[in-house]
């Protein structure tokens, strides 16, 4: 497979390419993004012979800039680009499995937010990703998050999404349109054309049934190397038609300027203290000051009687139930949401140590660099062994196809299978035994 490297030099950054085996250049690919801008793709051009560089962006791997603390605000941002970035492909009739989808490769500027893509114009045997879906699973689970409702809010988003069964981009964008709507000011969306309602080549109903948009297009061009050239000089009309929307970078750059401050959920307490605004206007005294006037106007009539000092009798009673207090007790709108869960903690009986499971996607095994908790002294116990789910409070266990087999309570999990997992259960790794305390 292709191998990738980071180059990182005064701001700039851009990917190479190596290629391997007997993957060769798109040359109608790279001829296609020469002459057409495509908005979250980086520019490919060839290097060498059998070497690629994508250049064009600004900022920092993603996977380094998720070692940060960030918050649900951040990061439903940047699965709205991953969305856009496949709807880009699609409506371009690009292979989806050549879009480069490792966090270590994704591009993302820490300023405004805004992400870079790498396309492999290349034809390969190996697909570039292992799915759109598993990449925002990836992607929660390298990222801290601020507080515990921003994880359980992303925890709900990856079991939506991996409930769906396939990446649907209408569901998608319309669960991210209700639990941050605020995305949706900041994104730049594109219309989604599906490859249904373009013509495409004879190859592509072939690769249709593994994602619907991943048309081979591109390996036909590369056979007859004269033809991909004359192939793609099509699109490029196609795409020529919207460049008042493409061809305009420098605009949309700056709009995903409010990711600096997420802080516009401050909108939402302004909205509050607004709310605020009606509820302690004193209606009751304008109320129980007209009658005054009213009362006021037969004194002439009575003045012996002097009802004055009877209407300075009920005066009290008109401010004491004044709502003030009363509002502020309702109003806490912070109750609204629900209680933070603690993060579940297990406890490894063979050396005592307790350790809290605080990402909702989180890995057990020996190899440390790819783990959230690493098993030293035990060769039995594979490099990436289990996988726990922490959703809406509850956690649940997943082996990965490990060598010796995932436990609870002693009895043997399937693979690929989540088991909830209850206080007082007994989670083995192998022989690696832990207690979950809950």
């Amino acid at each position: 497979m292709a191998k990738f490297k980071v180059l990182e030099k005064q701001g700039q950054i851009g990917i190479r390419c190596k290629l391997t085996g007997n993957e060769q250049i798109n040359s109608g690919e790279i001829l296609y993004f020469s002459q057409n801008f495509i908005k979250g793709f980086m520019q490919p051009s060839v290097e060498d012979a059998g070497k690629l560089i994508f250049i064009g962006a600004q900022g920092v791997p993603l996977s380094r800039f998720l070692k940060q603390v960030i918050t649900k605000e951040q990061f439903f941002p940047i699965v709205a680009q991953v969305i856009e970035i496949y709807k880009a492909a699609v409506n371009r009739n690009l292979p989806l499995q050549n879009v480069v989808l490792s966090p270590d490769f994704i591009v993302i500027n820490p300023n405004t937010g805004e992400m870079s893509f790498v396309y492999a114009a290349i034809t390969t045997p190996q697909p570039m990703n292992d799915g759109y879906t598993s990449c925002m699973n990836r992607i929660a689970s390298i990222a801290h998050f601020a507080t515990q409702e921003d994880l359980n809010a992303v925890g709900n988003f990856l079991n939506f999404i991996n409930g769906l069964g396939s990446f649907s981009v209408p569901e998608m964008e319309s669960y991210i349109m209700k639990a941050a709507p605020i995305t949706y000011n900041i994104v730049i969306r594109q219309p989604f054309n599906p490859p249904a309602a373009q013509p495409a080549p004879a190859a592509a109903p072939q690769t249709a049934p593994v994602q619907e948009a991943a048309p081979a297009a591109p390996v036909q061009e590369t056979k007859p190397e004269s033809a991909p050239v004359q192939e793609t000089k099509p699109e490029p009309v196609k795409e020529e038609e919207k460049p008042a929307v493409q061809s305009a970078p420098a605009v949309q750059i700056p709009q995903p300027a409010p990711v600096e401050a997420p802080p516009v959920i401050h909108a939402d307490e302004a909205k509050v203290k607004e709310i605020k605004a009606p509820e302690v206007p004193a209606a009751p005294e304008d109320k129980a000051s007209e009658p005054v006037h009213e009362v006021k106007q037969p004194e002439p009539e009575a003045k012996k009687p002097e009802p004055v000092q009877e209407i300075k009798k009920p005066e009290p009673e008109v401010k004491k139930p004044e709502p003030v207090q009363e509002v502020k007790k309702t109003e806490p709108v912070k109750e609204s949401t629900p209680a933070e869960q603690p993060a579940p903690k297990l406890t490894r009986r063979s050396n005592g140590e307790t350790f809290s499971v605080n990402k909702p996607v989180f890995k057990l095994g020996k190899e440390r660099a790819k783990v959230d908790f690493c098993i030293t002294g035990n060769k039995t116990v594979s490099r990436v062994h289990a996988t726990l789910y922490v959703r809406g409070g509850e956690c649940f266990v997943q082996d990965n196809n490990s060598t010796n087999r995932t436990f609870v309570n002693g009895e043997p999990i399937a693979v690929q299978t989540e088991i909830k997992l209850k206080k007082g259960d007994v989670l083995k790794l192998s022989n690696e035994e832990f207690d979950f305390i809950g």
